[in-house]
């Protein structure tokens, strides 16, 4: 089964396709839905991980304002548990959003989730903060802090803050790496810096560095390859408000590899050239090196 989401930032609905995509449910999950132990429901701001948080589970992220990831029981559709991802402290709502991104199931069971805000209150507890990496205790609803190393970058009166999105991860006998991409945009989105990558160790959670992908940037959408565990591609669309001609000197796709000695190492690039289309958007493997 695939899940699809369809939203118009208003209202968002999840539908169901099988193998061939025919649909199955067109709208098996609405904003307006309240099933059981569905506290929170569905918003108009909806992602989906870009890779499936166990066998049997379906889940969604409600982004920005929200902030809550929700794992369903597939094909039942019970609701196992809605998670608040903030890291407010107890009984004290802030109002802050780190518009969590992406989810990813790591090797002791917790899932890592990306945050894409910082918050503005350098005084808030460091679980608190955003622009980070947290990782979740599924049976407890705990948060942990994890660092990413690539934090935010000054460059003269700009600070471009590292802004994690997707999350893969890459793996060659018993080295497990997650990827992270980054935006590394301003504040206000406007201006990007070098584009680049996170890395962390899956099993320890310790920060590995980057990978700078510069004069590329905001490198935020990743793949994993379908055919090959220990690569991945990595989509850098360009700074956000600048036009299709200036992006043009920003924007490609990286191929990414899992090295035999560890270290994450960029095997291939394409970048637009002449009258070809900039790429944006959402990016799939398809097996190879190739994507759509």
């Amino acid at each position: 089964i695939f899940a699809v989401v369809l939203s118009d930032y208003a209202s968002s609905a999840v539908a169901l396709l099988d193998r061939r995509g025919e649909v199955l449910e067109p709208a098996w999950v609405t904003s307006g839905s309240r099933a059981p132990l569905l506290v929170t429901p569905i918003s108009g701001d909806v992602v989906l991980p870009q890779t499936a948080l166990g066998r049997g589970r379906l889940a969604w992220i409600d982004r920005y304002a929200v902030d809550v990831l929700t794992l369903v029981e597939m094909p039942r559709g019970a609701v196992i548990a809605q998670h608040d991802l903030r890291g407010d402290r107890e009984g004290a709502r802030t109002g802050f959003s780190p518009n969590p991104q992406d989810a990813l199931t790591l090797p002791d069971g917790r899932i890592l989730v990306s945050r894409l805000n910082p918050n503005p209150d350098g005084g808030a507890p460091e679980i608190a903060l955003g622009n980070d990496l947290v990782a979740l205790d599924p049976e407890t609803g705990d948060l942990t802090h994890v660092a990413l190393g690539c934090d935010a970058i000054v460059a003269g009166e700009a600070t471009y803050f590292a802004r994690p999105a997707d999350l893969a991860l890459l793996t060659r006998g018993d080295r497990r790496v997650v990827v992270v991409g980054l935006g590394r945009l301003d504040r206000d989105f406007t201006e990007a810096g070098p584009g680049a990558i996170a890395l962390v160790d899956a099993d320890t959670l310790e920060a590995r560095g980057c990978v700078e992908l510069g004069p590329l940037e905001n490198c935020v959408s990743l793949a994993q390859e379908p055919d090959d565990a220990a690569r991945a591609l990595v989509l850098c669309s360009g700074p956000t408000a600048a036009g299709t001609e200036v992006r043009r000197g920003h924007a490609g796709i990286v191929e990414i590899e899992l090295a035999p000695d560890g270290r994450v190492v960029e095997i291939a690039r394409v970048v637009p050239r002449g009258a070809e289309a900039v790429p944006s958007g959402a990016l799939v493997a398809t097996g190879g090196g190739h994507a759509v």
